[in-house]
C-alpha cells in the first residue's frame, strides 16, 4: 500500500511546521509575497523608472522644443512602465500580461472609446458653465494655419501618452493588489489620495485643486473596478486633459499646453474657474466631477470587459 505523506515511524503523521514570523508577515497564504507588499515594491519601481528615464532623457533631449521633449519622455516612461508590470506580472505573479487589463481582444475599442466619450462630455460641460456664467470669454484663436494643425495633432499624442503614464503608475498592477489587499473602496480611495497629493507641488496649486485632483483619481479608478479593463479609463484620462486643454482651451493642472483652439480671458472669480491653475482648481470641475463618478458608479452600460472575462476562465 501507498505510504501516506508526512508520515513518521509507526505511521504516525508527523507534527506541520508553524509558519515562522518573517513568513506570517510577508507571505500570503499561497506561499508568495504578500499583494500589499508587491504594490508597495512596484511603487517603488515606478519611482525608479521615473528617475532613470529623467536622467537618461536629460542629455538627448537637449536641443528638442519643449513639446518634443514631453513626447519622448512620456514615450519612454511608458516603455518603461509596461516593462515593469510584465516583469511582477509574469516573474512575481506567474500570470500573464493581459491579467493586467491592456489586451488587444475583443472590446478594448469601445472600451477606450467610451471612455474618451465621457472624459469629452465632462469637459464640454465645464466649458458650457464658464459660457453661462460669463466666467471666462472666448475669441476666436490667432492662427489656424499648418502649423497649428501640427502641434495640436502632436498634443493628441502627448495627452495619450501621459494618460497611459499615470494610468499605469496609479491605477494599473499596484493598483490592482491593493485591491486584493484592502478592497476597491480602500485602494480607491488611497490611490486618490497620493494622486492629489502629488499634484499639489504643480505651479499654482491649491487646496482646493488638490480636492479636485482626488476626486479626479476617484473618478479614473471608477472604471477598472467596473470593467476589470483599463482601457476606458485611459480613454476618460486622455480627452479630460485634451479636451480641458485644446477645446475649453485653458491650463491643465496648472500647465499651459498650447496651441488652444480658443483665445480666453477669465473673468470669474477663482474658486470657479480655478484661476491660472486651470479648471482643475475651481467648483466647475468639482460639480462636473461629483456628477461623472455618480454616473459610472450607477449606470449599468458598464460590466466586465470581455478579455479579462476571458481570461479568468
Amino acid at each position: 500500500m501507498p505510504s501516506e505523506p508526512n508520515s513518521g515511524a509507526g505511521g504516525h503523521k508527523s507534527p506541520e511546521r508553524n509558519p515562522i514570523l518573517f513568513e506570517r508577515a510577508f507571505l500570503g497564504a499561497d506561499g508568495r509575497v504578500r499583494p500589499i507588499l508587491r504594490a508597495i515594491v512596484f511603487a517603488m519601481g515606478v519611482v525608479v523608472v521615473n528617475y532613470g528615464v529623467s536622467l537618461a532623457l536629460s542629455e538627448f533631449t537637449q536641443g528638442f522644443s519643449q513639446q518634443a521633449q514631453r513626447i519622448s519622455g512620456y514615450f519612454a516612461l511608458a516603455a518603461g512602465l509596461l516593462l515593469l508590470s510584465w516583469m511582477f506580472l509574469r516573474v512575481g505573479d506567474g500570470e500573464k500580461f493581459s491579467s493586467l487589463g491592456l489586451t488587444l481582444k475583443r472590446g478594448w475599442g469601445r472600451e477606450l472609446a467610451i471612455g474618451f466619450g465621457v472624459g469629452v462630455t465632462l469637459q464640454v460641460i465645464v466649458g458650457a458653465i464658464f459660457l453661462a456664467t460669463r466666467a471666462v470669454h472666448y475669441s476666436r484663436g490667432a492662427s489656424y494655419d499648418l502649423q497649428f494643425w501640427q502641434r495640436l495633432g502632436a498634443n493628441v499624442a502627448l495627452f495619450a501618452l501621459a494618460a497611459s503614464v499615470e494610468e499605469l503608475a496609479f491605477r494599473g498592477y499596484g493598483f490592482q493588489k491593493l485591491i486584493e489587499s484592502i478592497g476597491a473602496p480602500g485602494a480607491m480611495l488611497l490611490t486618490a489620495l497620493i494622486f492629489g497629493l502629488l499634484h499639489y507641488g504643480n505651479q499654482n496649486s491649491s487646496i482646493f485643486s488638490t480636492i479636485n485632483t482626488v476626486l479626479a483619481g476617484i473618478i479614473l479608478a471608477i472604471p477598472y473596478i467596473r470593467t476589470r479593463s483599463m482601457w476606458m479609463q485611459i480613454g476618460l484620462h486622455w480627452a479630460w486633459n485634451l479636451t480641458m486643454a485644446t477645446l475649453v482651451s485653458l491650463p491643465v493642472s496648472g500647465i499651459n499646453f498650447e496651441p488652444h483652439l480658443f483665445s480666453t480671458h477669465s473673468t470669474g472669480p477663482r474658486w470657479l474657474t480655478g484661476g491660472s491653475y486651470g479648471p482643475e482648481g475651481g467648483v466647475a470641475i468639482t460639480i462636473v466631477t461629483v456628477a461623472g463618478i455618480a454616473w459610472l458608479l450607477w449606470t449599468r452600460k458598464l460590466s466586465t470587459s470581455p478579455a479579462p472575462r476571458e481570461d479568468l476562465q
